[in-house]
């Protein structure tokens, strides 16, 4: 394919292999309904301002498939926690229901 072609451009301009849009659509149609209180991300990971950590995440997501944090996954990877976390049915487990799912951990 010649240089300046169409299919060159549309592989320049499309999102890296790991932005996941599926996962972004989740984000921002959910973000509402995530706890305003502190919780565990992951083992050895509190989020303990819950507010400003969704600011945070809505801002990277704002910042497309090149902001730094997604380009190194690392946008994806704090997605796919939030999702396992809160993209069930009752996705706005109390923080007591986290903390005894975490307990052993702490």
């Amino acid at each position: 394919m010649a240089p300046g072609s169409t299919g060159a451009a549309a592989m320049i301009n499309a999102p890296p292999a790991n932005w996941d849009a599926e996962l972004v659509d989740w984000f921002r149609a959910n973000v509402e309904r995530f706890p305003r209180t502190r919780f565990n991300l992951a083992p050895f990971a509190r989020v303990s301002d819950a507010p400003g950590y969704f600011a945070s995440i809505a801002r990277d997501v704002a910042d497309g498939p090149d902001g730094p944090r997604a380009v190194r996954g690392v946008l994806q990877e704090d997605l796919v926690r939030l999702r396992e976390l809160f993209g069930k049915s009752d996705s706005c487990r109390t923080r007591k229901t986290q903390e005894n799912e975490w307990s052993a951990v702490f």
